[in-house]
């Protein structure tokens, strides 16, 4: 099956998620990008202050959007036709994108991703404050859509500043990436 779908893609330079970290993917010619941990946190364990550390906006227009993923990216310069989070995405009533300014700088951000059971925490960061992001992120998701279940994946430091947040690790999964035949 891996090789079929290998043969309707170039050659090198795309990936797939494994969403049970359970595939050996090596033989078709992919790396593993990466190992992560799906991650899930309980609508109840809200706590009952909000955290000032920063005062999320929905993402509206497109410009704001273009500002989020050159945050999102570093600050590396977004070609137009390259772009991974395109504009009709602020449409879609499923996905909002949040962020955070200070001055006129937008110093944090994530995506919400809402299904009828869950919510969808995802590609949070932050260029000031670190630690104190993800408390405020999901207190900010969890505020706005109070019973729903907070959901995601990390890896590295920013698994650990989930479970700092309240978030408890369900199962691994890996990224990987094709990088040759």
């Amino acid at each position: 099956m891996i090789d079929e779908i290998a043969e309707k893609f170039p050659a090198v330079g795309w990936g797939l998620k494994d969403s049970y970290n359970c595939l050996d993917l090596v033989p078709h010619g992919f790396t593993k990008l990466l190992k992560a941990t799906w991650l899930w946190r309980d609508a109840s364990l809200l706590e009952g202050t909000h955290s000032k550390d920063f005062e999320w906006h929905r993402i509206e227009t497109t410009r704001e959007l273009l500002r989020w993923e050159q945050a999102w990216s570093g600050g590396e310069s977004i070609d137009q036709s390259c772009r991974l989070f395109k504009p009709a995405l602020l449409s879609d009533p499923g996905v909002t994108f949040l962020g955070a300014w200070q001055s006129s700088e937008l110093v944090a951000g994530f995506v919400v991703s809402l299904s009828e059971a869950v919510t969808g925490l995802s590609n949070l960061f932050s260029t000031a404050n670190e630690a104190g992001v993800w408390i405020s992120a999901v207190q900010t998701a969890q505020l706005r859509y109070p019973v729903s279940p907070l959901v995601g994946y990390e890896y590295g430091a920013d698994l650990q500043q989930a479970m700092r947040a309240g978030f408890a690790p369900l199962h691994s999964l890996a990224v990987w990436i094709r990088s040759g035949s």
